[in-house]
């Protein structure tokens, strides 16, 4: 049985103070027993001003918040699923993706996530930050671990179920949300879409958001960070603030999709 974290914060354009936010974070998750931890999206810079992601942008592997990362990794001797990294492109250097970074227990980068271009409810798309420099990545992830085979989703990815079903059949032992879920479409949805998609896929959620109010944005995060079990029941859950989520999760809980449905949903899938 291993241990996995999930981390609640309030990141700013300060990234510095961030990475500092984060640290502080994954080392209380390390101390308790932790061999996985995952990030809310944008834990290192949220912004709504592009210009902040273009002066912060990296070449991938290098870096100051991938160089973080990798020391961070190391010295804590976790594996760490760091969402929401600004990432040049390699096709257009004026463009980035925001990225899911995943940095293993001795500091090797393992793979990255690059966000697909996911969307809202439609009630809901003020809520998606849009940036003109931004472009989006073409490939689901799963990450082998030795502890777990992670599916990662960010953005809005959790309002494609079809992404999740997809991940799980390419064999995602546990989901990873990393996320920056605004306070309205958080109320809306965000508690029930997490055990829908647990539910589903008879699959655990670690689910990590920002949460309070945002000065350089003017907006509130919802909070709410999450683990959510196989059988959809939450095990632990932080409202507001910082805070760190730690659970044990047993290997014997994570299923075969194709053995837990039945023909008529075999049938109709997508």
């Amino acid at each position: 049985m291993s241990k996995f974290a999930v981390i609640q914060m309030c990141s700013s354009i300060a990234v510095g103070m961030n990475l500092l936010a984060v640290r502080r974070q994954v080392s209380e998750a390390a101390e308790k027993g932790a061999k996985i931890v995952a990030l809310p999206d944008h834990f290192a810079l949220y912004s709504k001003n592009e210009n902040d992601y273009e002066i912060h942008k990296e070449i991938l592997g290098e870096g100051r918040i991938q160089n973080f990362l990798q020391k961070l990794s190391v010295e804590s001797g976790v594996w760490l699923i760091a969402s929401g990294v600004p990432i040049i492109s390699e096709y257009e250097n004026h463009s980035f993706y925001l990225a899911t970074i995943i940095y293993n227990d001795i500091g090797q980068l393992v793979d990255v996530y690059y966000h697909l271009s996911s969307q809202p409810p439609a009630a809901f798309a003020d809520a998606h930050i849009c940036f003109e420099s931004q472009v989006y990545g073409e490939q689901a992830k799963v990450i082998k671990t030795p502890y777990a085979n992670l599916g990662l989703a960010s953005g809005f990815d959790l309002y494609s179920p079809e992404l999740f079903r997809y991940l799980k059949q390419q064999g995602a032992d546990i989901f990873v949300v990393s996320m920056a879920m605004d306070s309205d479409l958080g109320a809306a949805s965000w508690s029930f879409m997490l055990k829908a998609r647990a539910l589903e896929n008879n699959t655990a959620v670690l689910a990590a958001n920002q949460s309070g109010f945002h000065e350089d944005t003017g907006i509130l995060s919802y909070g709410n960070s999450s683990i959510i079990l196989a059988d959809g029941r939450v095990a632990q859950s932080i409202e507001i603030g910082e805070g760190v989520l730690v659970e044990a999760i047993a290997s014997s809980t994570f299923h075969n999709t194709d053995a837990d449905q039945g023909i008529f949903q075999l049938k109709y899938r997508r």
